[in-house]
């Protein structure tokens, strides 16, 4: 099954009812949510620790 993992960056929370939640879930296969977290992995590796901003991500998308 897919895990949605889903993080709030701003003070208040933001909550989503379980069904909405299978839902998502559910519209994503499997193969795209390991799609997904390769190519995230990649860029965290191209990253090379440094902090993600527009302009790096602009150079990341140039070099692809």
């Amino acid at each position: 099954m897919n895990e949605l993992v889903t993080t709030q960056q701003t003070e208040t929370e933001l909550t989503i009812s379980t069904e909405t939640k299978e839902l998502i879930q559910s519209s994503i296969a499997d193969s795209t949510l390991k799609r997904y977290q390769r190519l995230s992995r990649e860029l965290e590796a191209w990253l090379g620790g440094q902090i993600l901003t527009d302009g790096l991500l602009a150079d990341y998308i140039t070099e692809l």
